[in-house]
């Protein structure tokens, strides 16, 4: 895979990572804030029905690219010749990008992907 490539996937899950987490750090504060003062959106008026629509666009966004990206990585992990089959080292990473979503993703990404030196090495070498 070309850098250019491995760059590209990677700020892709990157992507996917930053629209999930920006859930977190937006909506989850307001739900607990209106939980202790219910007026509390009366004094914004309509502006917040918008930012929790954008917000849950954005939310969505970052939900379905990361399912898209986790069809794409499992595919890569099964085709990956330098993964040891022997030690059921795809099963582990299949378990990993599964069970750790966007975050699992990218822990395959910089491992397996960006840091992968056997790539570099040129088939003659190898053999």
């Amino acid at each position: 895979m070309s850098r250019i490539k491995k760059i590209s996937l990677g700020a892709l899950t990157l992507l996917a990572n930053i629209c999930i987490l920006s859930f977190f750090v937006m909506m989850i504060p307001m739900f607990y804030s209106a939980l202790f003062d219910p007026n509390l959106f009366e004094e914004y008026g309509d502006n917040v029905g918008l930012a929790v629509f954008i917000q849950s666009g954005i939310t969505f966004f970052g939900f379905l690219l990361g399912f898209g990206l986790l069809f794409y990585y499992m595919m890569h992990i099964n085709t990956n010749p330098h993964l040891n089959k022997e030690e059921n080292e795809p099963l582990k990473w299949l378990f990993i990008t599964f069970i750790g979503f966007t975050i699992g993703q990218l822990i395959y990404w910089y491992f397996k992907i960006w840091k992968n030196p056997k790539e570099n090495i040129s088939e003659e070498v190898i053999q």
